[in-house]
C-alpha cells in the first residue's frame, strides 16, 4: 500500500529527529535556531526547519518580528508555531494538541534543559497509534 503524503511528513519528522540525535548536534527545546559562531543550537521543530527533506515536504519557516527581537517559527496553512506542524501531519482537535505539545517543554514533567530530543522524538512516536487511526478516520471521511 502506498504511503499517505501525512505518513511521508511523519516518517521525514521522525528521521530527521533521529540524525539529530545520532549526530550529536546541540539540542535546547527552548530555541527554536539559535546560530552562534561555535554552532547551532535548536529545538525539535526548529532542527526540522533546517532540513531539506521537510523543507520540500511543505513545512515552513516565518520570521515574526516584536519590540526588540525578531525569532523563526513553523508555519503551515496560516497556523504558526508548534500547531503547524500538526496541522502539516493532518491533525485536528484534541491530537493536535498532543502532537504540538510535543515540541514545547510544558509536557515532559522536567526542567527544559533536561529535555532531549530522543525524549521528544520518543513523545511522538508514542502518539504514533492515535496519529494513524485519525488518518484513517479523516480517510473514510473522504470516501
Amino acid at each position: 500500500m502506498e504511503k499517505t503524503l501525512y505518513q511521508v511528513r511523519w516518517d521525514a519528522m521522525i528521521e530527521c529527529l533521529q540524525r539529530v540525535e545520532d549526530e550529536e548536534r546541540p539540542f535546547n527545546i527552548r530555541f527554536f535556531v539559535r546560530r552562534h559562531a561555535c554552532g547551532t543550537v535548536a529545538c525539535a521543530a526548529g532542527w526540522m526547519m533546517l532540513d531539506p527533506a521537510i523543507q520540500r515536504l511543505g513545512l515552513k519557516t516565518v520570521t515574526k518580528r516584536g519590540i526588540e527581537k525578531e525569532w523563526e517559527a513553523p508555519s503551515y496553512n496560516n497556523t504558526e508555531g508548534a500547531g503547524a506542524i500538526a496541522e502539516w501531519l493532518g491533525m485536528d482537535g484534541d491530537l493536535k494538541n498532543k502532537v504540538g505539545e510535543s515540541f514545547t517543554p510544558w509536557c515532559y514533567g522536567q526542567p527544559f534543559y533536561k529535555i532531549t530530543c530522543r525524549d521528544v522524538r520518543e513523545r511522538l512516536e508514542s502518539l504514533y497509534p492515535a496519529v494513524q487511526a485519525e488518518w484513517e478516520r479523516q480517510a473514510l471521511e473522504t470516501v
